[in-house]
């Protein structure tokens, strides 16, 4: 089955003095290790709850996650996340991530990514969000995002399908959703709403249920 992390809120202790790495909460079960190179990584902000990684997975390996549901934690970066190489999902939102960082960009076989409801301003450059090169799903509504001209380095996602954009400033632009939908081509559903033919071909004319925003092209 897949392999789930969860985080939990545990403060950094530092009684000596110097940047000590918090040992892991508690396990109902039996405790186990991982190496001490591992462990320094999760310690950066909030711990990342590695007995229930161990718990699911086949190793004490980080790259054994296959998803990681850390919704609503205040968090402010994600660098913990670079051992997951093998990530496929991760639920992010409601946090306060500023940026996209590595500790995402790192997981290179992401076809999920729930970043709604953070604190994003701007998104990284097109070779960066390249390295997301199997991301299939990305939602990043109700952000900071001002920069229309900024969605283009989307464009390098190109097995993406299905993105959300609506509650960031620049989806209050007029030409928002045609400069969207014609600027990442493999787009397939904008926000709520199929993307539809007539949105695709500049001055096209289709029956009522082919146009943008008809019931039949809301998303459930």
């Amino acid at each position: 089955g897949t392999s789930l992390a969860r985080f939990s809120t545990m403060e950094e202790k530092d009684s000596h003095g110097g940047g000590g790495t918090p040992a892991p909460p508690a396990a109902e079960g039996k405790a186990e290790d991982v190496d001490g190179s591992r462990a320094a990584g999760w310690k950066k902000v909030v711990q990342l709850d590695l007995d229930r990684v161990l718990e699911r997975a086949d190793a004490t390996d980080p790259c054994k996650v296959l998803a990681v549901d850390a919704r609503a934690f205040s968090l402010e970066t994600v660098e913990a996340l670079k051992p997951c190489l093998e990530l496929q999902a991760a639920f992010l939102s409601s946090n306060l991530l500023p940026r996209i960082d590595d500790g995402l960009l790192n997981c290179q076989r992401l076809l999920k990514l729930d970043l709604s409801q953070n604190a994003l301003a701007m998104l990284p450059g097109k070779r960066m969000l390249e390295r997301l090169s199997s991301l299939k799903v990305l939602y990043l509504h109700d952000n900071h995002l001002s920069s229309l001209k900024g969605v283009a380095v989307l464009s390098g996602l190109h097995e993406l399908v299905r993105l959300t954009l609506f509650g960031n400033p620049l989806a209050s632009h007029s030409k928002y959703r045609h400069f969207v939908v014609n600027s990442l081509v493999s787009l397939k559903a904008l926000d709520e709403h199929v993307i539809s033919d007539q949105e695709l071909i500049e001055d096209a004319t289709f029956p009522a249920r082919f146009s943008p925003f008809a019931p039949e092209s809301h998303l459930p």
